[in-house]
């Protein structure tokens, strides 16, 4: 069954884990078995929370999940491509300059997209009424 990449992070961890028959006692040894050195692991409370949507993973805990799992890439979480579009406008990581870069690009496509999918007709009707 193919995974659908729009779904979130705990409708994914789920069925990974259930199209690999793993109980989450198991998914839990293999996320230990598969972290880098140094790297915590999740217990299994933390698993179960996740798949359960009761709490939002970061990025490291997607990472982790990609490892637990051959040929998954972190890009295929939505939640994942959000945090690297969040990250062209935080200045901390970017610096000031480009955050701002990429903020007036952002709103030079979001006023063109306002501009494209605006009704036909709308003004006409408003003008039409101040001029009566």
């Amino acid at each position: 069954m193919p995974l659908d990449i729009e779904q979130p992070f705990c409708l994914r961890l789920d069925a990974l884990r259930r199209s690999e028959g793993l109980t989450f006692r198991a998914l839990e040894a293999r996320m230990r078995n598969n972290a880098a050195t140094g790297q915590r692991s999740l217990s299994r409370s933390h698993l179960c929370a996740l798949a359960a949507g009761k709490c939002r993973p970061t990025p490291e805990v997607i990472e982790l999940v990609c490892r637990a799992f051959d040929g998954v890439q972190p890009e295929s979480f939505v939640e994942w491509r959000l945090w690297q579009i969040q990250s062209l406008f935080d200045p901390e990581r970017v610096g000031l300059d480009a955050a701002i870069s990429e903020m007036h690009a952002f709103e030079q496509v979001s006023a063109a997209r306002r501009v494209a999918t605006r009704p036909a007709g709308r003004e006409s009707r408003r003008h039409s009424r101040a001029a009566a």
